[in-house]
């Protein structure tokens, strides 16, 4: 299971938290994310990104168990 928190992103007033079973997955959850908690962030920055672009950037922060 592949886990990932806006904690770890570095947004510390955020208390979500998203897993799946595949990075890809979890892209999708956190995209789904930051649309909705965090609208400026979305548009200013994650809407320009590709998938691939928010895979690279979120990899180093994903919590495998």
């Amino acid at each position: 299971m592949k886990k990932i928190s806006c904690k770890h992103m570095g947004m510390e007033d955020c208390s979500w938290k998203g897993e799946a079973e595949s990075e890809d997955e979890l892209v999708q959850k956190l995209k789904e994310h930051h649309k909705e908690a965090h609208p400026d962030y979305w548009k200013d920055v994650m809407s320009k990104m590709t998938d691939e672009e928010i895979k690279e950037m979120i990899e180093p922060n994903i919590k495998e168990e």
